[in-house]
């Protein structure tokens, strides 16, 4: 008899119905719970290996945002100590130019020579660097024309004072051209016109040599000489402030003085 003719025999009775109904509900129930459990592992393989690669995926970002923060940080940080740099020089050599152009007009002291003898002469001589031709012919009338001597000594000695603070008012612009790229904008284009206001008084100075009829001249190298002056306190604020960002505002208020009060 066959498994067919064995059920249809049995399927007159209810007894063997209710057997085929649990023989049915046992086979379809672990079937089921095999399929369940074959559904949950293969979910949570997937999820497993979706997790990897979200965290491999995370890390490998991690990675990528540190590597180039380091990066901005390195930058920053050599910027930062480029910039200490450039703006050090930049305000020395203000300064230097400042004060060799302010000087060339003006009261001073300066030695006599009265009482210089010819090697002292052939030293300060030697010192500013005068032509070797121009030296000979000094120190041959200084025997015989001390004062004539004297005044071509001063000659000399003026035409350095010049040519260095011209070299000084030079090494000024090209520290602005060759180095501004680490300057903030409103602290290069200041430093320009302080270079700009100084070489202004170095021209009047020039030609108020040349031209000693006139006042104006003098009147225009105190205008820019003070002008320069002005825009130097402004530029050195600029400075700070960008040095020290934030300590500027944050510095306590002076103490008033008994002028102020």
């Amino acid at each position: 008899m066959s498994v067919a003719e064995w059920v249809v025999s049995l399927g007159g009775s209810g007894a063997a119905a209710a057997l085929f109904s649990w023989i049915f509900q046992q086979s379809y129930g672990k079937a089921l719970d095999r399929a369940m459990e074959r559904y949950k592992n293969d979910l949570q393989r997937q999820t497993q290996q979706q997790l990897e690669q979200v965290k491999s995926e995370l890390n490998a970002r991690n990675d990528m945002i540190r590597h180039e923060l380091q990066k901005q940080m390195l930058r920053a940080q050599l910027s930062t100590t480029k910039t200490h740099e450039v703006y050090s020089q930049l305000i020395k050599l203000v300064r230097q130019a400042e004060g060799a152009i302010g000087a060339l007009w003006g009261m001073r002291r300066a030695p006599t020579f009265e009482k210089f003898s010819a090697a002292d002469i052939q030293q300060v001589l030697q010192e500013a660097k005068a032509p070797g031709e121009e030296e000979r012919e000094i120190l041959e009338h200084f025997a015989t024309d001390r004062k004539g001597a004297i005044s071509r000594l001063n000659e000399v000695l003026r035409r350095k004072e010049m040519n260095d603070a011209l070299g000084s008012l030079t090494a000024l612009k090209n520290h602005i051209i060759l180095e501004g790229i680490f300057m903030t904008r409103r602290v290069r284009e200041l430093s320009f016109k302080v270079a700009n206001e100084l070489h202004g008084a170095f021209v009047a100075v020039e030609v108020g040599t040349l031209d000693r009829t006139s006042s104006r001249y003098y009147e225009d190298n105190q205008r820019h000489i003070e002008q320069a002056a002005k825009d130097i306190e402004s530029l050195e604020e600029l400075m700070r402030a960008d040095l020290f960002p934030g300590l500027v505002d944050s510095l306590p208020a002076a103490p008033a003085t008994p002028e102020s009060r």
